[in-house]
């Protein structure tokens, strides 16, 4: 998610040490993570919400109904190019005999 080195990280750490403190660095450390667990589960918990609020996941079953294919059995599948051209030189070949 972060794009964070060890270098970075222990500038960051140094720097906090400094400006906070050894003594109230643990507390303070606990409440940001604290913080970050609440608004995760916020996070999470408003999704959770609007999904089942909006329909989401009926509305991308209908979607994925809609976007499957209707061809019908009757409907037989393309010649490729090359036994287009194999059946063209066979048929060369045959009336090149019947010549």
């Amino acid at each position: 998610m972060f794009d964070i080195g060890f270098w970075e990280l222990s500038l960051i750490a140094i720097v906090s040490l400094v400006l906070i403190g050894p003594q109230r660095l643990p507390d303070t450390l606990r409440s940001v993570f604290a913080g970050w667990r609440r608004a995760k589960q916020m996070a999470t918990e408003v999704t959770n919400k609007l999904e089942s609020e909006l329909g989401l996941e009926e509305l991308n079953q209908g979607i994925k109904q809609v976007q499957q294919p209707l061809v019908s059995p009757k409907v037989r599948p393309r010649k490729s190019a090359a036994s287009i051209s194999q059946s063209d030189s066979s048929t060369n070949a045959k009336l090149k005999e019947q010549a």
